[in-house]
């Protein structure tokens, strides 16, 4: 291809430059000028977005921590049903008993039978709240207790417990909510137990009503009192609220109510369970 002589020229000729005008200049610093103050401005933002996520996982971590530290008792006694019930399909092992002997109590005489309108209703459900350690602690007598052979529950009944006493007797056992009725009388037998505590509270019925909710329609319970044995077959499980006081009233049947909080680990709210009276042996 031949390249003509004007053509070279063409080559060697100053280019024209662009005109900038004050408009343009004026454009440029501004630009300049907001550059730093929008990425501050990102920056900020970003960061302060980091923060939240970052006090949201640090609490996350640490509010998951504490539930498991604080019903753990209860929470290793699900995880005992779920491996030996559920996987393996064999009874949960029954823990050892108690080291300590413990302390009989005498009976009180027994009542008459209390009509359905007798059992005076209480302010609350037992608040199980912490109570003053200067209040005595009674051991339930040999012969007393609450037995389910499919949650391996095998605990001490202390009868006749004010709701002022209530948390200070649970460290011994499944207390009986003093003005319910008590087996053998019709009415409503009321028991409360642990399904978790404080890991410093020393007791060996910290998380004794941990698998109540295991409990379905027609499972027998046995409770003992005295020299009698007592029977009865769940008929209802449900949750409720802790100012939800009439599941302390008095029944036409005499019926066995047990109750605890739940969910593992907090006193939101109420675990019942509730069984009629089949009939007593020797």
């Amino acid at each position: 291809m031949k390249i003509t002589e004007d053509e070279i020229k063409k080559l060697f000729e100053p280019q024209p430059q662009p005109t900038v005008g004050v408009d343009d200049i004026k454009k440029v610093r501004r630009e300049i000028e907001h550059e730093p103050k929008h990425r501050l401005h990102r920056k900020r933002r970003s960061g302060f977005w980091d923060s939240i996520l970052h006090f949201g996982a640090v609490s996350g971590f640490t509010g998951c921590v504490a539930f498991l530290v604080m019903g753990w008792g209860g929470i290793s006694a699900q995880l005992d049903w779920i491996y030996f019930k559920d996987y393996l399909g064999k009874p949960i092992p029954i823990a050892a008993a108690p080291t300590s002997t413990p302390t009989p109590i005498t009976l009180a005489t027994p009542r008459p039978t209390p009509t359905p309108s007798a059992t005076p209703i209480a302010t609350s459900t037992p608040a199980l709240v912490q109570l003053p350690n200067n209040i005595p602690t009674v051991a339930a007598a040999e012969g007393n207790y609450i037995k389910s052979d499919k949650i391996s529950l095998f605990a001490p009944v202390i009868w006749d417990v004010p709701e002022a006493s209530m948390l200070d007797r649970l460290k011994d056992g499944v207390t009986h909510y003093q003005g319910t009725s008590r087996p053998g009388e019709g009415g409503n037998v009321f028991l409360v137990g642990h399904s978790s505590n404080y890991p410093w509270v020393r007791s060996d019925y910290n998380h004794v009503f941990a698998l109540l909710d295991k409990l379905d329609t027609g499972d027998r319970l046995e409770v003992r009192r005295g020299t009698k044995s007592y029977l009865y077959d769940v008929t209802d499980k449900k949750i409720i609220r802790p100012g939800e006081v009439e599941i302390l009233q008095n029944t036409p049947k005499e019926t066995l109510t047990l109750m605890t909080c739940w969910p593992i680990g907090t006193s939101l709210k109420r675990l019942i369970v509730q069984a009629q009276y089949v009939y007593s042996a020797n």
